[in-house]
């Protein structure tokens, strides 16, 4: 996991994603850079995903946020790693709480606002039941205190 690290050093942007260099400007409001090198990148391709596993046609997975896609996978994960199955959760007292800060996909796709606790309904099309959701809009690292 990304928080085991427990070093405090963030990673170089992989040379896969994009040329930061290229990119890289030490004044944060410059137009079009980034004031910080590194980040932290999960591995894996987010357009290897399995659209009808999760009762998603292939039009919406070609639109899908690759956050909601993790948010399916992960979800499904947890579950099956406490040993639960989809119909012992579906319609049982459980909720999902997601946490995120980046809608720059979002950006890409629409002029009108998505809420962020769509992200924490996600998980529930595969149970198609409707159970408590709360999603939280939390801000980017730089904003939290050393």
């Amino acid at each position: 996991m990304l928080v085991d690290k427990k070093t405090g050093q963030t990673p170089k942007v992989p040379a896969s994603r994009f040329n930061i260099d290229a990119h890289y400007h030490q004044d944060r409001e410059r137009p079009g850079s980034f004031n910080v090198l590194g980040g932290y990148f999960l591995d894996g391709n987010p357009r290897d995903f399995d659209p009808s596993f999760f009762n998603v046609t292939p039009v919406e997975a070609q639109w899908l946020d690759p956050q909601q896609r993790r948010m399916l996978e992960v979800s499904y994960e947890c579950l099956e790693s406490a040993g639960l199955t989809l119909d012992q959760v579906a319609g049982s007292n459980t909720a999902v709480f997601v946490g995120s800060f980046t809608s720059d996909y979002r950006k890409r796709l629409t002029t009108r606002p998505i809420l962020t606790d769509s992200q924490a309904n996600r998980p529930q099309n595969k149970c198609r039941r409707w159970n408590p959701t709360l999603g939280i809009v939390t801000r980017p690292q730089e904003s939290i205190p050393e």
